[in-house]
């Protein structure tokens, strides 16, 4: 017994209404609780064993729901969707999901409260009116995830709209050939990442704009020139085989095209999705945290990413 378009439509719906801490359930009994299906009626539809991969349909129908939300609306989906280890699919709320997986110690304490803040945070990061702003926050995502993480100062930033870096193989310099004490930046010390942002300023909450893949193209130029000679950033250590991570900051959607394009070159996409994991993940706990109580503080939030308009970087800074 197929499932007919209805009902697919009907388990859909449910799954985007589960609570971000829902319990594990398999994808057959979502789908059963959810239709009013008998435990006759449920083995027909989602049979075991499963010949005609009916019940690897009714889990991609969910998976794709929550691909759609993430790819159309730019919006954390509540519900997650995945294998067990014994080979069944099962869905929970997404933090019901990522306690199960478990936490990486560096990880804030409260870091899943900090997520029940998500729909909060995206639409903080839609409010951005200035593309300077949306620079601000990823030099300080970029502060907290790497060493040194500043904002770029607007003119001859030559399409690098933040800047950072971490240590990857120091070495005693006294051990190599050159004068100590020269401040000279050494090959391979530094793994180096530069970002780019787009603001989609005045964009539609419920379906961010698109960005142009035009657009793309020519941040991946003016990636490419700080490889070369010619390459305005030369005085970080950023030189041809330089250690560099690519990144696109951005509020606006990405096509398909433009994400595989991405993927194939290296790039990686901050999209309004990533910037709330980020932001979950590195901001300070002011920002959670008041009188004793979980909450998301857009003026706490404001005053942490603006505090990077202070110490914006130049090439002549370096």
């Amino acid at each position: 017994m197929a499932l007919t378009d209805g009902q697919i439509l009907k388990v859909i719906g449910a799954a985007k209404k589960i609570s971000i801490d829902a319990p594990e359930v398999s994808v057959e009994d979502f789908y059963g609780v959810n239709l009013g299906l008998n435990q006759i009626q449920l083995a027909a539809a989602l049979p075991d064993p499963d010949p005609n991969g009916e019940v690897a349909i009714a889990t991609g129908h969910l998976s794709l729901a929550r691909e759609q939300m993430l790819r159309d609306r730019c919006e954390i989906a509540e519900f997650v969707v995945y294998s067990g280890a014994n080979g069944k699919s099962f869905i929970s709320g997404l933090c019901t999901y990522l306690s199960k997986t478990g936490m990486p110690s560096s990880y804030p304490a409260d870091f899943l409260e900090r997520v029940k803040k998500h729909k909060k945070i995206r639409a903080e990061l839609l409010n951005i009116d200035k593309g300077h702003n949306l620079e601000l926050v990823a030099a300080a995502i970029l502060s907290g995830a790497c060493s040194v993480g500043e904002a770029t100062k607007g003119s001859g930033d030559q399409g690098i709209d933040a800047i950072a870096w971490s240590h990857l193989i120091d070495i005693e310099e006294s051990f190599s050939l050159g004068a100590v004490g020269d401040g000279a930046v050494r090959p391979g010390q530094k793994v180096m990442v530069v970002a780019s942002s787009k603001a989609a300023i005045g964009s539609n909450h419920d379906e961010p704009k698109i960005i142009s893949p035009a657009h793309i193209r020519e941040l991946i130029g003016g990636w490419l020139i700080q490889r070369s000679e010619s390459g305005s950033w030369r005085s970080f250590g950023i030189q041809m085989l330089t250690p560099l991570q690519l990144v696109l900051v951005t509020t606006y959607r990405l096509s398909a095209a433009s994400k595989d394009e991405c993927q194939k070159l290296g790039v990686q996409v901050w999209g309004i999705a990533e910037l709330i994991f980020l932001i979950c993940r590195h901001a300070p706990d002011s920002v959670f945290f008041q009188s004793g109580k979980p909450v998301f503080s857009p003026t706490k939030f404001s005053e942490w990413w603006g505090g990077k308009a202070h110490s914006r970087l130049s090439p002549e800074s370096a």
